[in-house]
């Protein structure tokens, strides 16, 4: 008497759930000996250094770097979005890309921002920002010490 003969016998199964049995043993014992296997030969002890990638990134952008909390050295980001420095942004050339990077300001916002300027021509003043839809006092006050016209 075959081995799954006796299993049915003795459980009264299915062919059918005996082969559903044998699968889930199957991937278990596969799924385990995946995990021994990984666990003994991959060195994810040892975590990847960024801290070249950044310095390249943070060269050659308009960002820097957040400073360092002074109680538990980890770094603070604003709203996990990177600092703009002060007056770092032209505002009648930022592409949509850099007007994103201002606090509040989204992707249809810097659109907006846009198309305001290809209408009415550049901004001669800070405050003809309150002309663009989208932005009000509050916002303005927001990305003012980010933003410079030229």
């Amino acid at each position: 008497m075959k081995v799954t003969d006796k299993i049915r016998y003795h459980f009264n199964f299915s062919k059918n759930e005996i082969k559903i049995i044998f699968f889930l043993t199957i991937t278990l014992i596969i799924g385990t000996a995946i995990k021994v296997f990984k666990s003994n030969f991959s060195d994810s002890s040892l975590p990847y250094d960024y801290s070249k990638s950044d310095s390249i990134f943070f060269s050659t952008s308009n960002v820097e770097l957040p400073k360092a909390n002074a109680n538990n050295n980890n770094l603070s980001v604003q709203s996990s979005k990177f600092i703009l420095k002060e007056k770092s942004l032209n505002i009648n050339n930022a592409t949509k890309s850099d007007l994103v990077k201002l606090p509040g300001i989204g992707e249809v916002l810097a659109e907006n921002i846009i198309k305001y300027r290809e209408e009415n021509g550049k901004f001669d003043d800070i405050n003809q920002l309150l002309k663009v839809k989208g932005i009000g006092k509050k916002k303005l006050e927001k990305i003012k010490p980010y933003i410079f016209i030229e």
